[in-house]
């Protein structure tokens, strides 16, 4: 019994854990594969870690990467209840509905929306 949990730990650590460290990622790089014309996806999601550092978050399992706060077309964010919000107001275990423009190989987000849950979704 014992080797069936720890089976299913590592079998969910695997699953969470993203495929790239977020240190070996250059941001610019990553945006000029972006193809243009390129479709925005959304998904809902738990937030699991956030570095503003490097201005990244791994929610749902996925690193999403979301630019320096200087670039043109910054990420946008808004927190529950409110018309605004900031990268920096986000927590750990927050619900939030990110929309992405997805490349061959990392998400680039370009806007979050605090929910209060993940239902519905």
């Amino acid at each position: 019994m014992k080797s069936l949990h720890l089976f299913a730990l590592l079998l969910m650590t695997v699953t969470v854990a993203p495929l790239v460290k977020a240190e070996e990622v250059n941001f610019y790089e990553v945006l000029s594969s972006a193809e243009d014309g390129m479709a925005m996806r959304t998904e809902t999601g738990e937030i699991h870690e956030l570095d503003m550092a490097r201005r990244t978050a791994i929610i749902s399992g996925f690193l999403y990467l979301f630019g320096p706060s200087t670039i043109a077309d910054p990420v946008e964010v808004t927190m529950l209840g409110s018309d605004y919000g900031a990268l920096e107001l986000l927590r750990v275990g927050m619900f939030v509905e990110v929309s992405f423009l997805k490349t061959d190989s990392f998400r680039v987000g370009k806007q979050i929306v605090q929910v209060s849950s993940m239902e519905g979704s």
